[in-house]
């Protein structure tokens, strides 16, 4: 709860500052006459123009997070990119020193990977032996 508080406060603020920063630029349009006119419905120029101030009022926060979020964003998503790369060359590598290990093991009669038991193997040699 504590955590989200800053968050919360900081929301109310630009909420705040949106609608009371330009009260001057906002038009004092009755809702009355249109409501006759359009039956109800509100038309989209009169939403713009309501909703323009508030535009206006987060289009720097907006462009400001943009520019942080977004390079931030792609800079992760690269060193994601190479980091599953460089992984993925790890696995190969270790297959392939894994495949080596099992012919030397099979040349030299050693026990290898192809004669580990997985769990079922396991346990039907566990229930074979009590039987």
């Amino acid at each position: 709860m504590k955590k989200f508080l800053p968050l919360s406060i900081l929301i109310l603020l630009f909420s705040l500052v949106a609608v009371f920063a330009q009260p001057a630029d906002r038009p004092d349009i009755p809702l009355d006459q249109f409501q006759n006119q359009f039956e109800g419905q509100i038309p989209s120029s009169v939403i713009e123009e309501l909703t323009q101030p508030l535009q206006e009022s987060f289009q720097p926060l907006i462009d400001i997070a943009k520019y942080i979020l977004g390079g931030i964003f792609g800079l992760y998503f690269l060193l994601l990119l190479t980091r599953i790369y460089y992984e993925r060359k790890k696995v190969n590598l270790l297959k392939d020193i894994r495949f080596d290990l099992d012919h030397l093991n099979k040349h030299f009669d050693v026990p290898h990977s192809a004669h580990r038991k997985g769990f079922f193997g396991r346990l039907w040699a566990k229930l074979r032996g009590r039987a």
